[in-house]
This record gives C-alpha cells, structure tokens and sequence, in this order.
C-alpha cells in the first residue's frame, strides 16, 4: 500500500515539468530547423521562377532590345561592306577575319529576324495573353541581343582589305627554245632584265612567226614557283587593259611582245630586246627535230635543204613545214612543196598559210605611204643586197617622194623611210 506524502508529491510534479521543459526544447528546435529547410527550399524554388517572372515582366523591353541591337548590328556590317567595297575596287580582297565576321553576323541577324517575325505574326488577346509563348520569346530575345552586342564588339579590325595575292604562274606549252642559241640569248636578256629592280617595262620584238611568243612562254615556265615572279603580261596598249603607268607601279614587271620597236618606244620601255631568224645551223637541227630523220635521205637531203632555206630562218615556218613533211620519204612531194614555197602559193602546203598570214600581218602595219616603197623591193633578186641610195633614186623616179621638197629634203625623207621599214620590218 502506498503511502501519499508531500515530498513525494513534489518530486513528481519537478519530474514532469523537467520533461515538458525538454518536449518544448526539441520542438523549437524541429521548428527552427524546418524553418531554415523551408526558407532554402524556397530560395531553390525560386530562383527559376525569378527568372521566368523576370522574363515575363521584362517582354517588351527585351524584344525592343533586340530591335535596337538588330538595328546597331547592321549598321556596322553595312559600314564594314562599304569599307571592303572600296578596297576590293583598288585591287584588294577582304581579309580572311573579316569575311568569317561577315558571315557570322549573317546568321545571327537571320536568327534574330525570325525571333522578330514571330512576334510580329503572333496576335495575342490583351486580356487573356499566353504567358508560355511570352517567356520563350522574351528569353530568346534577351540571349539574343546579348549575342549580338559581342558580335558588334567584335567587329573593330585593325585590317579590313588586304592586297590580292597573285595568281600561280601557269605552264604554258611551248617549243623548247634549248639549243637555240639565238633565242637563248634574247632569254638570257629578258631574265637579266626581270631581275633588275630599276627596270619595270620589258619590250620583245621581232617579226611575225619569230618566236616572241614562244620567247615569253618559256620565260613564264621557267620562273613557275618563284616567289619573285608572277606572270608575264603581253599587251600592245597598256592603257587598253588597265595597267598604270610605269612609275606607279611597285612589285611589277611587264613584258610587252610586238612585231615592231616603234611600238617599244611608244610605250615607253626601258630596255628592248629583238628576237632574231635562227642561224642556219639552228634552223637545220629545229627543222630535222620537226620532219624527222628522213631530211637524211640521199634523195630528199638536197631537196631539204632548198625548203630549209625558202624559210628564211624563221620558226613559225620551220615548224610548220617540218611537220608538214614529217616522215615523208617521197622525193616528189619534196620538190612540190619546193616549187610552191618559190611560187607563194601557201594554200598547197598544209599549214602554210598560217605562216603567210602572219606575214600579211606585218605588211598591213605598214603606213600606207611606206607600202610601195616595200612592195618595190621585190623587184630586186632574192637575198640581193641594196643599195640605199639607188633605192631612193629610184622611189623618186616612181613618185613615191614626190611631193618631198629639195632634193636634200627627198634624200632625208628616203633615209627615214629605210630606217622605219627596218624597224618595221625586223630586217
């Protein structure tokens, strides 16, 4: 049986009021640290949603953002474009940096146009706006303004053109001019004067069928792959195809090829080079490399020879004929060709009449009032060596110098008229 006291009734009620003490204890804490947990949560929650409220409060700002940035953007491409433009008409080419900017740019303000137009399709009811479609827009637009204010910064170049590089130099096919010591030489001339920095314009001149052509184009082949050499420009008028004149231009060498040295003169050029007829011993090896061994026979050596000789020296006709005859072991179309080439017949030897053309060419260079007195030497045998003087006494007796004046004034007159059919002429 228990027994009821005070003290041990005071013990209980201190017992239990320690235990509600430390029930009150713990739940403060609980509350306190679900407190905290919430207050994170909350935070972590809310930090998204920040952004899309941010998003959506901020939708016309952002979109008239992007218009503004659209519009900054493209005022610096066009201002860069014109900047290129003027350039690229000097000569000139965009640098690799600013093409890629260019491009880039492009992109973006296609990306940034479809953002626009979307917006602008986009009908929405004012009292009832579709806040999912607004934040897309409204995000799209802010990332891609933002894109676009780094692209603009980008665009400051110290460099926007640079110079065109040249083009390679392309092989030309040509005849090898080795072995040819003529045309070795005018070679050896026209490299000696390339590499000259004091020398910009080069004439080559020589008759029609010389080898001019074939002179420059063994040129462009051999420097092929040096840094120092480009191309080989050949021109009659410089102004006609857009080259300045000569002290304006740095880095540049031109080679002019023509059938006369007035033309040379008139254009200005520093150093000429004429391109002569082949040594018959030259003519012989370039015409047995083009006809063949058969110019060895007994029966066609002779006949050969005669051919040979009918052209002249000149390589446009060695050539042509050579191959012509090639192979050919018929004594009898040796002898024809022969008589046709003593009678100018061209067009009854294949390829001739290429040759003859280039002839009639520099005949028809000739200025009228010089003609007559050219076509007059053709009253003289073949390889007959003139005399000036005889010459003039007779274009005097013909009325070729009529209206000359004095005597002294004809003599002048038919001593120019020698020298320009010489220069003319390449004789």
């Amino acid at each position: 049986m228990a027994i009821f006291t005070p003290t041990s009734f005071m013990g209980t009620v201190a017992v239990h009021w320690k235990i509600n003490s430390q029930a009150v204890a713990v739940n403060g804490l609980a509350m306190e640290v679900l407190s905290s947990t919430l207050v994170d949560i909350g935070k972590y929650l809310w930090r998204p949603l920040k952004a899309q409220v941010t998003c959506l409060i901020h939708f016309r700002d952002n979109v008239k953002d992007l218009k503004d940035k659209v519009e900054d953007l493209v005022a610096k491409r066009n201002d860069i474009q014109e900047k290129v433009r003027a350039g690229c008409s000097s000569g000139e080419i965009a640098t690799q940096e600013v093409i890629l900017w260019q491009q880039r740019a492009f992109d973006i303000l296609e990306e940034a146009q479809g953002i626009q137009q979307r917006v602008g399709e986009n009908k929405e009811c004012l009292c009832c706006p579709n806040l999912r479609w607004r934040y897309h827009i409204s995000k799209q637009a802010k990332e891609k303004a933002e894109i676009i204010a780094r692209h603009r910064d980008q665009g400051k170049f110290d460099t926007l053109t640079i110079a065109l590089p040249p083009p390679p130099v392309i092989n030309q096919e040509a005849p090898l001019i080795k072995g040819q010591a003529s045309a070795e030489l005018a070679m050896k001339k026209v490299m000696d004067a390339l590499r000259d920095e004091k020398i910009k314009i080069i004439g080559v001149w020589g008759m029609g069928g010389i080898g001019k052509t074939t002179l420059v184009k063994n040129v462009n082949n051999q420097m092929q792959g040096r840094k120092d050499f480009d191309r080989v420009i050949m021109a009659l008028d410089l102004a006609d195809v857009g080259i300045p004149c000569v002290n304006d231009m740095v880095g540049c060498k031109i080679i002019i090829t023509t059938r006369r040295e007035l033309v040379c003169r008139n254009m200005e050029t520093q150093v000429n080079i004429k391109v002569d007829l082949l040594s018959s011993g030259e003519s012989w090896k370039l015409f047995k490399e083009k006809a063949g061994d058969v110019v060895d026979l007994p029966t066609v050596y002779t006949t050969a020879k005669e051919v040979l000789k009918e052209c002249g020296g000149l390589p446009l006709a060695i050539i042509t004929l050579g191959r012509a005859l090639r192979g050919v072991r018929n004594p009898e179309v040796w002898n024809n060709a022969l008589s046709q080439l003593k009678k100018s017949a061209p067009s009854d030897v294949e390829g001739m009449s290429k040759v003859y053309q280039s002839i009639k060419i520099s005949y028809e260079c000739l200025r009228p009032d010089l003609r007559p007195g050219f076509l007059f030497c053709g009253l003289f045998p073949e390889d007959y060596d003139i005399d000036v003087d005889r010459m003039i006494r007779y274009w005097k007796g013909e009325g070729f110098l009529e209206d000359a004046g004095s005597l002294e004034e004809t003599i002048n007159r038919g001593q120019s008229w020698v020298e320009e059919l010489k220069l003319l002429l390449c004789y």
